[in-house]
């Protein structure tokens, strides 16, 4: 499970180049846009978060904008101005959604979607994420009971101050340990390519957004308090997996009567506790499920949406992830490769072009005393895990055959060659010594050189190998038995690992 995130789902380098690409240009253009008076350029989405998946992404762009009226009609005149440049500039049709200051365009086959912000930070302050933060949402934070409870008549979230505080989701996220966002990437791929685009979910009807934050929080709660149900793995080696299953057990509770559980994280300084979030209770709608923005805490990102389209599709969700809970649990690897959603998922992801192969290193091949992964054949997919593994220590212990043969053939060749006569030779000449004789005088003599060379090695050696056989005779029980060493050794031997290297060899 730990190599099939990397294996399958995460973007190549081409697709990050072509995505950073679209980024340096789109900031370029903006920049020559008087009437867009562009403070920065934050790259938000999943490809700024880092959890996008190969193949299946797009470009969301947030432009923090000086002096930005919140007047509409301003506003929509700014956006006219940044829409009429693009399209010159980057030669592509550009869609104005002017009530949500978004603009919608597609560059190089890639999806680009920008937002105009308002900037509250100045030139001054070094984290600018942070004023963001605290001038958006600080004053929610120091709000009276009663100034809390008239924010239930606000329409949906505050969409401004959500997108405000983009920067701030966004280095939260990207704070993670990459097992987390290893766990993001591998959930969205099943959501993606093993439902939506086998027709059992339309992808588009689930926020990206709280699909991450889900992991997120199952993976925040397995460092908390890790699960019993891989006690045989390492914690190490099984947290994705764990995480994994955390979060499928939370979204398969989302249809529950109420809501399901209400999943709400700690981001630090840049968010909030638990209980300064619990007050903001009433924002998030009468109906769960409740995902809790970690910088807002008034925005349920995973409640309905509230302009005119159909609302997220929670239930098949929980339907869906309550059957891959059951088939990950109760069946084989080959089962879950082979026949569930996520194995399909993984199938679409195998069928794009792969990445360029490249040769092992001789210096560092296979280890072959731990095992390869054996993952069972899934129509070109997951097995073509177990089939490169195979080939590429293959391939090593050939080219390492022949090079010993070379080396071989070059080792005969001296040995018949005028150097290898020399150096024989040298044994009989008079400094040699001869058969029996003995070296030159000065040799004898000097104080120095190699007779009084090998004489101290003779000394140093010798109370060497008295100390070795004085250490033999110790007895076995020794200090190195009772030390945590040695105890580490011991439970080496029957672990795991241990049992793999048997069954490898």
């Amino acid at each position: 499970m730990n190599q099939l995130t990397a294996a399958f789902v995460v973007p190549g380098e081409e697709e990050v180049a072509q995505a950073r690409a679209a980024v340096s240009t789109v900031v370029k253009v903006l920049q020559k846009v008087p009437e867009v008076k562009v403070d920065r350029v934050h790259v938000g989405g999943s490809f700024g978060r880092k959890t996008s998946v190969k193949g299946r992404f797009d470009v969301d762009l947030s432009v923090f904008v000086n002096g930005l009226d919140p007047d509409p009609h301003e506003a929509a005149t700014v956006l006219q101005a940044a829409a009429s440049r693009l399209e010159v500039c980057m030669a592509v049709p550009v869609r104005q959604k002017p009530g949500m200051r978004m603009l919608e365009f597609t560059w190089d086959e890639l999806e680009v979607d920008l937002c105009l912000v308002q900037n509250v930070a100045r030139w001054y302050n070094w984290n600018k994420a942070a004023k963001q933060v605290e001038v958006l949402v600080g004053p929610l934070l120091r709000m009276t009971d009663a100034e809390v409870a008239a924010l239930e008549d606000q329409a949906g979230p505050n969409r401004a101050r959500e997108r405000g505080v983009g920067e701030a989701l966004t280095a939260f996220v990207k704070a993670q340990p990459g097992t987390a966002t290893e766990a993001v990437r591998l959930f969205k791929a099943w959501v993606k390519c093993g439902l939506g685009e086998r027709g059992l979910l339309d992808p588009s009807k689930l926020p990206s957004v709280a699909l991450e934050l889900l992991l997120l929080h199952a993976f925040l709660e397995e460092e908390r308090a890790p699960s019993s149900e891989f006690d045989g793995i390492s914690p190490g080696r099984s947290l994705l997996l764990r995480t994994f299953l955390g979060a499928l057990d939370t979204a398969s509770r989302l249809d529950e009567p109420g809501g399901g559980p209400v999943v709400m994280l700690d981001a630090g300084a840049l968010g909030y506790r638990r209980e300064q979030g619990e007050r903001f209770r009433a924002c998030w709608g009468a109906e769960g499920p409740f995902v809790i923005h970690p910088i807002d805490p008034t925005c349920n990102v995973a409640k309905a949406r509230d302009d005119g389209r159909p609302a997220w599709d929670w239930p098949a969700l929980a339907l869906e992830a309550r059957a891959l809970l059951t088939v990950v649990r109760h069946t084989s690897l080959e089962t879950l490769l082979s026949y569930s959603t996520l194995g399909a998922a993984l199938d679409r992801l195998a069928a794009l072009d792969p990445e360029p192969e490249r040769e092992p290193e001789l210096e560092a091949p296979p280890t072959p005393g731990r095992r390869q992964t054996r993952l069972p054949p899934c129509g070109g997919g997951a097995g073509a895990l177990e089939a490169a593994a195979r080939e590429d220590y293959r391939g090593w212990m050939e080219r390492r055959e022949e090079e010993e043969e070379e080396d071989g053939e070059e080792n005969a060749g001296w040995l018949a060659s005028e150097d290898a006569e020399e150096d024989c030779s040298w044994l009989g000449h008079e400094e040699g010594g001869g058969e029996g004789g003995e070296a030159p005088e000065p040799w004898h003599e000097c104080d120095e050189g190699p007779r009084a060379w090998v004489e101290e090695v003779e000394d140093d050696g010798g109370e060497w190998w008295e100390a070795q056989a004085a250490a033999a005779e110790e007895p076995w029980e020794g200090p190195w038995l009772a030390s945590e060493v040695a105890e580490e050794d011991v439970d080496w031997l029957t672990s795991v690992e241990a049992e793999a290297e048997a069954d490898w060899y």
